[in-house]
């Protein structure tokens, strides 16, 4: 019995020994781990060392210990991620929130949260961004931790930066500045004044979107102090102060060369290609080209060529290319412009929609000095849509902008109140607690402070559900109030699409006759006040079908049922569309049987047709046929288009899905809203490039 007894108290000895063996391995491994990291003052990073040290610490770090595994988790993730293998970050970052979640630690929680919500969004991969957000969002509500709410608010500040909401983004910069400025001058921890230098960069590319250049430069200098800490701080900043000086109000080449200077110092002694090595040198390219100083330029765009490529990164290789086929373009070499710009669109079509912009314009130019006018015209075509839907996208954006502004605002003073709401109760529970202490001494008053305090709380729990009815009636009004707002902003938006066209013939006429009445022989005034009135009667008849459905927008008007001839009312608008069906040499065709009587609204149905056959007549090819039929209770009008388009597109814009302000999305809008209020079905079919409008009756009763 006795060597059975030594035996377990040995192994019990040697599990302990093994077990503070492992303790003060991990805690060496955390040392290496920070120090490579950069996180201890006078030793720089090296993030090779860190992913080894932290993925190290990890698996050997017990599962129970979630709280040590998420450290080292989330310091691996930030080593791949600065190394630019985004998938091997992902894992960790998600390792680490799922660790700090289990360990309750809301500082770790925020802080992997976020580089997911920013990582998944570069990779594109957006599935998991509303379960980060309500993570960071409630560990924001339920912690006083100041450096878990830092980290919330710069993760916030990231993700709607990258959506471009910039001033929520840039409201939860300036918060989180606030809250780290609070701390980091006064510690001794180097992370927390690397962080504040990184958020000061963060607000500066704010400032840079929306070219406040001189706010950008204050932003810089604020987080200068802190700069030198990181090497890859300093070439942010480097890159940053690159392109301040290049563009704009405050373009200063000798300045901007400077500091270009010193991020190719830093360049020559790295082994790795990062993206302020490419980005600075095309800064200065797009300096040059605005100046159209392609001599100068082109050593810098041959140098971020080279690195590019050397990087293979998707992002820097499209900007390249988007400036060598601006330079090709400007020395006169168009196909090799074509090449490089139709490349290069191919890729800021999705990730940069000013670079796409540019692109197309170039594209546009090159097609034209190489002779294709028709490809040259179809490039400008779709720089104009692109542009129209940038400027839509853009209001769109400032007014989610501004929606999200308001709600944080609101949900902060939120938070404020039910801050102060809680000190309350803590001082009525120590009142209670000292009143407890007194009624043991005092139990003859002990029924009255029974009492009072019942009625007390009869009174509170009175003025709580006197509370909870005025919030939900608060919440019913709001509703119905951003209803009407969003009727509102739509009936504005088809009013504006629809009557600029008809407005814009009618102001051109009427400046051509101003500017140059010489041109007006009696043959020539006579053919074109015949245009002219068509043009006042076009408006006429546009403004009748903007009375038409703004008033079926509302809830007691109703449509009048009567019996139409289907036939006439085709043959009247054929003539209303006469001279754009001259102008593209159409041949139309009324199969309506003459003897067809439909029982609908004839106001409905005549905005309905106008905006289904002009819809047709604008993209039907030149000398084209389209053919307007009726067949087994389907009235449909079909055409040849010029391009091939999907059906899905048509059913987009009429749902409002998709809408260009110079496109027909609205008018195929207006048309549905109608088509609904007849209880009639409004749908297309498209084969090649015949596309066919439906509508459809419902059957006779």
């Amino acid at each position: 019995m006795k060597p059975f007894i030594l035996l377990l108290l040995l192994c019990f000895c040697h599990s302990i020994a093994n077990s503070r063996d492992t303790d003060t391995d991990l805690q060496i491994l955390q040392a290496r781990c920070d120090t490579a990291l950069g996180k201890i003052s006078g030793y720089p990073e090296n993030f090779e060392l860190a992913a080894t040290y932290g993925s190290t610490g990890y698996n050997m770090t017990p599962e129970s210990d979630v709280g040590t595994r998420a450290t080292f988790a989330f310091a691996t993730g930030v080593a791949h991620y600065s190394l630019m293998r985004f998938d091997s970050a992902d894992i960790y970052f998600d390792r680490a929130l799922t660790c700090a979640t289990a360990a309750h630690n809301p500082e770790i929680m925020n802080a992997a949260a976020s580089a997911l919500l920013v990582l998944r969004l570069q990779i594109d991969t957006s599935s998991d961004n509303q379960r980060l957000l309500g993570m960071i969002n409630a560990v924001m509500d339920t912690t006083e931790n100041i450096k878990a709410r830092q980290k919330g608010y710069n993760g916030l500040g990231n993700y709607y930066y990258i959506k471009s909401f910039y001033a929520t983004a840039q409201n939860y910069y300036t918060q989180g500045i606030r809250l780290n400025e609070e701390i980091a001058d006064t510690s001794q921890e180097t992370a927390l004044k690397k962080e504040l230098a990184v958020q000061y960069y963060n607000l500066c590319k704010i400032y840079l979107t929306k070219k406040m250049h001189d706010k950008a430069i204050s932003a810089l200098h604020q987080g200068s102090r802190y700069k030198n800490l990181s090497q890859v701080i300093q070439r942010r900043y480097h890159a940053a102060y690159v392109d301040i000086y290049t563009m704009g109000e405050r373009a200063n080449l000798d300045t901007a060369l400077h500091y270009y200077r010193l991020l190719e110092a830093q360049a020559d002694t790295s082994s790795a290609i990062t993206s302020e090595m490419v980005t600075s040198n095309l800064s200065l390219v797009q300096y040059y080209l605005s100046r159209n100083e392609v001599t100068q330029a082109k050593p810098y765009l041959q140098k971020a060529s080279v690195r590019a490529a050397s990087s293979k990164m998707p992002f820097l290789i499209h900007q390249v290319q988007h400036l060598e086929g601006r330079m090709a373009y400007l020395e006169g070499d168009y196909t090799q412009a074509i090449q490089l710009l139709e490349q290069s669109i191919s890729v800021s079509k999705k990730i940069n929609k000013g670079n796409y912009l540019e692109g197309l314009h170039y594209l546009a130019m090159a097609f034209a000095g190489a002779g294709k006018l028709s490809q040259s015209t179809a490039c400008y075509e779709q720089y104009i849509a692109t542009m129209d839907t940038l400027h839509m996208d853009e209001q769109m954006r400032l007014f989610a902008d501004m929606e999200i502004r308001y709600r944080t605002e609101e949900k902060e003073q939120e938070i404020a109140s039910m801050a102060n709401a809680q000190k309350l109760n803590e001082l009525e529970l120590k009142n209670a607690t000292r009143q407890k202490y007194f009624l043991i001494v005092c139990l003859s008053a002990l029924g009255i402070i029974s009492l009072l305090l019942y009625r007390f709380y009869l009174q509170k729990e009175k003025n709580n559900k006197k509370l909870n009815d005025q919030n939900h009636n608060l919440d019913q009004l709001n509703h119905r109030l951003a209803v009407a707002n969003e009727s509102k902003a739509r009936l504005l938006g088809i009013f504006s699409h629809d009557l600029r066209a008809p407005i814009g013939h009618i102001a051109q006429f009427l400046r051509l006759q101003k500017e140059n009445p010489g041109l007006f022989t009696d043959e020539k005034n006579k053919e074109y006040q015949h245009k002219f009135t068509e043009a006042t009667d076009n408006l006429l008849n546009t403004m009748e079908d903007l009375v038409v459905w703004s008033k079926s927008q509302m809830e007691n008007f109703n449509p009048e049922f009567t019996e139409v001839a289907v036939k006439h009312l085709v043959d009247r608008k054929i003539f209303f569309f006469s001279e754009l069906i001259k102008e593209k040499d159409l041949r139309v065709h009324n199969h309506v049987d003459t003897n067809l009587m439909l029982k609908t609204d004839i106001n409905y149905l005549t905005v309905i047709l106008r905006n289904l056959m002009q819809n047709a007549l604008k993209y039907s090819q030149y000398q084209s046929d389209l053919s307007i039929a009726y067949d087994k209770r389907k009235l449909s009008i079909c055409n040849n288009t010029y391009q091939p388009i999907e059906a899905d597109s048509f059913h987009e814009m009429m749902k409002g899905q998709t809408m260009h302000s110079r496109s027909n999305g609205m008018g195929l809008q207006l048309a549905l809203d109608l088509a609904e209020r007849l209880g009639l079905r409004l749908y297309f079919e498209v084969h090649n490039t015949r596309v066919c409008a439906f509508l459809e009756f419902p059957p006779e009763a």
